[in-house]
């Protein structure tokens, strides 16, 4: 078999989504950067547990072993904390109020 990176392939990872199928979210995005993504963007629109947030941790260790980005979903302070990008949407946190933030190229 031959190795492919994705790099256009865009996956998101979605907590709530695989929780309800029995699948650990370190586990999934585990397999997604042994497929080949050189990005991740992690999706919890709940509670932000110490046990979520641990995840997420070793999410953050295999992305960057990976040398893969990761993205979390509306949270800047938690991004900040795994530096980690954000995808911050209309009704989110505004940039400006975050000005540790980095632009992405054309954002």
């Amino acid at each position: 078999m031959v190795a492919v990176r994705l790099e256009r392939f865009y996956p998101i990872l979605d907590v709530e989504t695989a929780a309800s199928r029995g699948v650990r979210i370190v586990r999934a995005a585990g397999q997604i950067l042994e497929a080949g993504c050189r990005i991740l963007q992690v999706r919890h629109k709940r509670f932000f547990s110490r046990d979520v947030f641990a995840d997420l941790e070793q999410v953050a260790a295999l992305c960057r072993d990976a040398q893969a980005l990761l993205v979390v979903n509306d949270r800047a302070d938690i991004a900040k904390l795994l530096d980690s990008g954000v995808h911050l949407g209309q009704d989110d946190l505004a940039p400006a109020d975050a000005p540790w933030l980095r632009r992405m190229p054309g954002g």
